[in-house]
């Protein structure tokens, strides 16, 4: 069963997340980071491997920028994560910490991750407006969806043990 956490706040998203990961046991997947730069008036962020048994350094994981909601992407760090996605073997469980509307510039990359859900066990951390590439995954009969904003998290919890 796949776990969904959707919501328009990032803060209460992030939260779920940071609960719900120690959870999963050996899990692999990445989840996004955020750095300030005050030097481009917003943050930087990195998409970081998890499970993937290499290091890697911080230009090969930048997937973007964000400025006063208007965000740039770089396809490279998307392309660095796709091997390490299709590498995840069948019945692992798999984290995506967060999915969202950046991943637009690499269709490869949104190749993977729908290719996760055929074959692993997710849980994924989703904006309230899911992109387009998404929009099947919550109303799969294999997925649980729950809202950051207004379902208890003790919930989601109960459903994970």
């Amino acid at each position: 069963m796949h776990t969904i956490i959707i919501g328009k706040n990032h803060g209460n998203r992030s939260r779920w997340m940071r609960e719900l990961k120690p959870m999963i046991t050996d899990p692999r997947g990445f989840y996004t980071e955020s750095v300030a730069d005050p030097s481009i008036g917003g943050i930087r962020v990195y998409m970081r491997g998890i499970g993937t048994g290499t290091q890697s350094s911080d230009e090969e994981e930048f997937i973007g920028t964000c400025v006063n909601r208007h965000t740039e992407t770089c396809v490279r760090g998307y392309e660095h994560i796709i091997p390490a996605l299709r590498s995840i073997l069948d019945g692992s469980s798999v984290i995506m910490d967060h999915l969202g509307s950046m991943d637009a510039c690499c269709p490869e990359f949104q190749k993977e991750v729908l290719s996760l859900f055929d074959r692993c066990t997710v849980l994924a951390a989703v904006p309230d407006k899911v992109p387009d590439y998404l929009k099947t995954i919550p109303v799969r009969a294999d997925t649980c969806c729950f809202n950051a904003e207004t379902d208890e998290l003790e919930t989601v919890k109960q459903m994970l043990i």
